[in-house]
């Protein structure tokens, strides 16, 4: 018969015998961790913001998108800024999206679309937040972002926007 356990090494015994049975320890050399509290809320978000009309003329005419470092002291309850100052607005992530009438512009209707999406999240020191924002700078160029969302997997715009977007940029 053999008798095992997650933490000891397995053994193998006659039944019958009698008497007590003795198993050595696994041994795992786990090392050992020390636990303690983080006092940061650490989010990267990465935004976009598309500004279109129903001119067939000039159907996007605004577009900006970028990744921002956001952290939450959980003790005073407020957010900090990529300076690490703190910033008196609430920590909201979310997708907005409104319309508007624009009277100057013989009354075309004006959508604008926000987008919040928070691709990494932790609880950190703040000398851990400091890396972090270090290691997650990067050139906001409209390729690195496109990569960006590819590599997070962020939903992409719809087509005729994207088709858009691409030829403003060449």
């Amino acid at each position: 018969m053999s008798i095992t356990h997650v933490a000891y090494k397995s053994k193998k015994v006659r039944v019958g015998q009698g008497g007590r049975v003795t198993l050595e320890d696994a041994d795992f050399d786990v090392p050992e961790i020390t636990v303690t509290k983080k006092p940061l809320v650490y989010a990267q978000t990465y935004y976009r913001m598309v500004y279109q009309n129903d001119d067939p003329d000039l159907p996007v005419y605004y577009y900006r998108a970028g990744v921002l470092n956001n952290s939450y002291d959980k003790k005073t309850k407020n957010r900090i800024d990529e300076d690490g100052n703190y910033a008196p607005e609430d920590f909201i992530m979310s997708q907005r999206s409104t319309t508007y009438d624009d009277e100057k512009n013989n009354g075309s209707h004006t959508n604008i679309m926000m987008q919040v999406f928070t691709v990494d999240r932790a609880y950190v020191t703040k000398d851990e937040l400091k890396q972090l924002k270090k290691e997650n700078k990067m050139k906001m160029t409209y390729q690195n972002l496109q990569q960006f969302e590819r590599g997070h997997k962020i939903p992409p715009l719809p087509a005729e926007i994207q088709k858009r977007i691409n030829e403003a940029m060449k």
